[in-house]
């Protein structure tokens, strides 16, 4: 973790959002400004958001 800035937002995704919510909760809990993306990629793709391939 000493790589992240503590100071700068930080938002995590996973495939369905479960793994992702505890990696959340993990960081938040250690000082950081941290938002899961709820439903993860599958939520996200089907909300027709852009991704990489």
């Amino acid at each position: 973790m000493d790589e992240l800035d503590p100071d700068a937002p930080l938002w995590v995704i996973c495939h369905a959002g479960g793994r992702s919510q505890r990696a959340a909760a993990y960081l938040n809990r250690n000082g950081f400004d941290v938002s899961n993306v709820s439903g993860g990629m599958l939520a996200w793709v089907q909300a027709g958001k852009p991704t990489i391939s």
